[in-house]
């Protein structure tokens, strides 16, 4: 089995641990970033076997141009690129936050980690997703 990480920035240190837990229980080995210059370092370091990365809401209002510079940076194929926030957002919310902003998703910090764990899974493989 090919192996799945997930870059993940998150500056709340207990969010971030309940996320890996979850993570790690589903299959994924964690990549930790804890600012947008060590996550460009390692889109920079070309690693193959990143699926997704999660960033933390709050981190982007900082640098609202994050997600171009690392569109930039995706040299070999596209990452999806998931913000996690504390607002619960309807569906309809959510698309129109993707089309506006160009990320792949949202995910409420406030979900369990079963249906974030579900969510990740319909985002990497959409031709499976029930949606």
């Amino acid at each position: 089995m090919v192996e799945r990480s997930v870059l993940l920035l998150e500056a709340n240190e207990r969010r971030l641990l309940h996320l890996e837990e979850g993570l790690r229980g589903a299959g994924f080995k964690i990549v930790r970033a804890s600012s947008f210059l060590q996550a460009f370092q390692i889109l920079k370091a070309g690693r193959k076997n990143l699926v997704i990365a999660i960033l933390d809401f709050e981190m982007t209002t900082d640098d609202p141009e994050v997600l171009q510079r690392m569109r930039r940076l995706e040299l070999d194929r596209p990452l999806p690129v998931v913000l996690m926030g504390e607002v619960a957002l309807s569906s309809a919310e959510i698309s129109q936050l993707c089309s506006d902003s160009g990320y792949t998703g949202y995910l409420y910090n406030g979900m369990s980690p079963n249906k974030i764990i579900d969510t990740i899974r319909a985002i990497l493989n959409p031709e499976n997703s029930a949606r």
